[in-house]
C-alpha cells in the first residue's frame, strides 16, 4: 500500500493520476448530502449508475445515513473530476466528500479528504514509477491482504 503526501496531488498532477487510472479503474464513488444529488445527476447524466443511502463509507462510520454516489469513471468523468484540481479538494460542502477510484470492485485511491489522506492500494512498481515521475511523494507499507482491501457493495 502507497501512503500519498498531503497537498501532492494538485494540479498537473491530479490530472495526471485520474489519466493513469483510466487504464484500469472502473467506478468512481463519493458521499454526500441530498444537495449534491441533483447536481451531479447533472453533471454526470447517465454516467452516475447508483445512488444508496448507508450509515458507513469506506468501512468508516458516518454517524447518520448518507448517500453514496457510484459513477462509472471513463475520460468524460475523469476530465470533470480534474476541474478540482486537487485530490483533496472533494470535500463538504461544495463537494461531495472523499473521492475514491475502483478496479473491478477493489479500491485502487481511497482519500479521506477533510484529513488530507490517501491510499493507493496498489504496489506495483509501474504504479510507483508513474508516480515519481509526476512528483508525487509517498510512503510504502507492507502490501495490503487481498481481503483487506476496501471493496464495492455487492
Amino acid at each position: 500500500m502507497l501512503s500519498i503526501h498531503d497537498a501532492n496531488i494538485v494540479s498537473n498532477n491530479f490530472d495526471a493520476v485520474l489519466k493513469y487510472a483510466l487504464n484500469f479503474c472502473d467506478t468512481v464513488t463519493f458521499w454526500g448530502e441530498d444537495y449534491h444529488e441533483l447536481t451531479l445527476k447533472k453533471i454526470f447524466g447517465k454516467n452516475l449508475r447508483l445512488i444508496f443511502l448507508s450509515n458507513e463509507y469506506m468501512s468508516i462510520s458516518c454517524g447518520v445515513k448518507t448517500k453514496v454516489f457510484h459513477i462509472d469513471y471513463n475520460d468524460f468523468v475523469s476530465q470533470i473530476l480534474s476541474c478540482a484540481n486537487d485530490l483533496f479538494a472533494w470535500q463538504l460542502p461544495f463537494y461531495p466528500e472523499d473521492l475514491c477510484l475502483f478496479s473491478k470492485g477493489k479500491c485502487w485511491l481511497e482519500t479521506i479528504a477533510h484529513e488530507k489522506l490517501g491510499y493507493i492500494y496498489d504496489d506495483s512498481e509501474e504504479t510507483k514509477e508513474f508516480l515519481r515521475s509526476i512528483g508525487v511523494e509517498f510512503d510504502e507499507y507492507p502490501p495490503v491482504d487481498d481481503s483487506d482491501i476496501p471493496r464495492l457493495p455487492e
